[in-house]
């Protein structure tokens, strides 16, 4: 007969933003060790050693049609988080994992594989050293909206007559900012409420006229890709009610000629759309969702009337090594308020006792952006859904001295502009893995019955096959 053998036997699972942490017990994965290994099994532990999805590689998952019932999200489409931690027997830093009951994981699966083959594993190497260096003050701030620092972080510009995804103009990962002027908005009253629909979000927009923030929209918000911003003439900046006042006078609201003494450089309408993961994994019911364009993908309306007639500006934001030495060479601003988005803000971390040690930065406080120290793009960090509100700093990525910390804040940063980095991960929302799912998972996998014997059933059948 073939050789049993279980391909992924897990430890833990994904974690999204906005779901809980997804642990399972260590005693409960030691006794799933020493089950299969009884039985005559061989096993592949998933993952063995946690890991950290750098940059922008953290991926997402289309829960869609097919997929069956998903009930910790409220749409389809879940980004991960930057940690790949997976409460692993190793942990994302190279420590000691633990599982949900409290008990040291690395350990429990030693002793299980040590009691079921009789073999002493090598010593042991020391545990990587963790160090809390403190807080950092990013008190040099660069808007993005900026003339200059638009320029700057743009790898490529292009004007058409509609928005495009990200793909069409060679881009494949971080942010794509569009514009188009306000002058050639179709004609709306100010003092009303406003809408606008974006009829393909992939993945999160935030919508501008000129610096101020109109609202957001999620992909994971929304039906299907479909999203609508809808704002009060509270959120109308009064440069642009004075500006539709003259373009569109009251008793001419179907108007949607420009006059020909229309105001020059208005500011623009902006929406700056965030490429949150690209879908990894699909059913067989549901692999059109790995077709996965970003930006914009369909028409804009504002107040169900096309947003068209002009040229529609478009700039690839990558945030790669030579948009961050473009923008580190600009002028900073002078008194940019903490709660201004988007914005790019740094700080120095310096070291100046003994090498550097791998440490975790914390981003409690602050919205949603990116953090980078000295270039290393350590991943992105998401305070409203979480659960994670600490990045993962290897000791490579530090220098002993002087070491540039970076953070792209999108929402708006914290009163104190202080980031801390912490000696210890930071994961909130805990829960146990359920029980009856995991082990039907592995189970299944293995050809292993409900009393730990090797079943028969078609199933298990095809896979010895």
């Amino acid at each position: 007969p073939a050789p049993r053998f279980c391909s992924e036997l897990y430890c833990g699972w994904i974690v999204h933003y906005g779901g809980p942490m997804v642990n399972r017990s260590s005693a409960e994965l030691a006794g799933a060790v020493g089950t299969l290994l009884a039985s005559g099994a061989s096993l592949s532990v998933y993952v063995a050693h946690g890991g950290t999805n750098f940059g922008f590689w953290n991926g997402a998952n289309d829960y869609g049609l097919g997929f069956g019932n998903v009930p910790d999200f409220r749409t389809s489409y879940a980004p991960h988080v930057t940690t790949y931690d997976y409460n692993a027997p190793i942990s994302e830093h190279g420590g000691h994992g633990y599982g949900a009951d409290g008990r040291d994981k690395y350990v429990a699966l030693r002793d299980a594989i040590l009691r079921a083959t009789g073999r002493t594993p090598p010593p042991e190497p020391p545990e990587p050293r963790l160090e809390a260096y403190g807080d950092v003050v990013l008190g040099r701030a660069l808007p993005l909206f900026r003339a200059d620092a638009l320029e700057a972080a743009a790898a490529r510009t292009a004007r058409t007559a509609a928005p495009l995804p990200m793909e069409a103009l060679g881009q494949s990962l971080g942010f794509v900012q569009y514009e188009f002027p306000f002058e050639a908005l179709p004609p709306f009253d100010p003092r009303a409420f406003v809408r606008l629909d974006l009829s393909g979000v992939c993945d999160r927009a935030c919508v501008y006229l000129g610096d101020s923030l109109l609202g957001t929209a999620f992909r994971g918000d929304a039906s299907g890709l479909r999203a609508i911003v809808e704002v009060g003439p509270e959120a109308i900046p009064a440069w642009a009610r004075e500006a539709a006042d003259r373009l569109w006078p009251s008793g001419r609201p179907a108007q949607r000629t420009v006059p020909t003494d229309a105001p020059a450089a208005l500011p623009p309408l902006r929406i700056l759309v965030e490429n949150c993961g690209r879908v990894n994994y699909a059913s067989k019911d549901n692999r059109g969702s790995l077709i996965d364009r970003k930006g914009l993908l369909g028409s804009v309306l504002l107040n169900l009337k096309p947003v068209g007639g002009a040229e529609w500006t478009t700039r690839c934001i990558p945030l790669e090594a030579s948009q961050l030495r473009a923008l580190r060479a600009l002028p900073p601003a002078a008194d940019l308020a903490p709660g201004a988005g988007p914005a790019f803000r740094w700080g120095t971390l310096v070291i100046d006792e003994g090498p550097p040690c791998d440490t975790y930065l914390s981003t409690r406080g602050w919205g949603k952006g990116v953090a980078f120290v000295n270039g290393f793009n350590l991943g992105r960090y998401w305070e409203g859904p979480g659960p994670q509100r600490a990045l993962y700093v290897p000791r490579p990525v530090l220098r002993a001295g002087r070491n540039e910390v970076l953070l792209f804040e999108v929402d708006g940063a914290p009163d104190g502009l202080t980031v801390t980095f912490t000696g210890k991960p930071d994961l909130e929302q805990e829960r146990p893995f359920a029980r009856a799912a995991v082990d039907a998972i592995w189970k299944a996998m293995a050809g292993i019955d409900s009393r730990g014997k090797r079943s028969d059933t078609p199933r298990s059948r095809a896979q010895r096959s």
